[in-house]
């Protein structure tokens, strides 16, 4: 079953491990040749009131579970950009 980009944007993204929120959904990575998303790119959530953006890599192969509104992942190989 497919999920539009729109349905999946905005996601809350939380870490199994640990049960902490990570931010929501900003982007989508995805690979030209084939077609498939690579990669989902997460606006971190922070704390503090002035604090530049920062975005996460959440490479599909973590993904463990795409919910109504949440996903759930694995976060071992996530990469700060």
């Amino acid at each position: 079953m497919g999920a539009c980009l729109r349905r999946v944007r905005d996601k809350e993204v939380i870490d199994i491990q640990n049960g902490k929120r990570i931010g929501r959904v900003y982007d989508v990575e995805i690979d030209a040749q084939s077609g498939c998303v690579c990669a989902l790119i997460v606006l971190v959530q922070n704390d503090k009131l002035f604090a530049k953006a920062e975005y996460l890599t959440l490479f599909w192969q973590n993904i463990k579970k795409i919910g109504d509104d949440f996903i759930l992942c694995c976060i071992e190989d996530i990469v700060c950009k």
